[in-house]
């Protein structure tokens, strides 16, 4: 499989992750007003997904 396919599949999954990571930005940029457990499971989330998106940039330009 080329990796443009792979791309591809890739920046479809991370637009649909948009139902996880919204949210946890959502609480992260409410500070305080969120417990700690929460914010620092809303982090992990944020982390995941970039992951994601890094993983998902590199084969988008990568070679053939």
């Amino acid at each position: 499989m080329s990796h443009g396919v792979l791309a591809l599949g890739g920046a479809a999954l991370c637009l649909s992750g948009s139902v996880w990571y919204v949210p946890a930005w959502a609480d992260l940029r409410a500070g305080p007003d969120r417990p700690a457990s929460r914010r620092l499971a809303a982090a992990a989330v944020l982390v995941l997904w970039t992951g994601a998106l890094l993983a998902t940039a590199l084969l988008a330009w990568s070679g053939p």
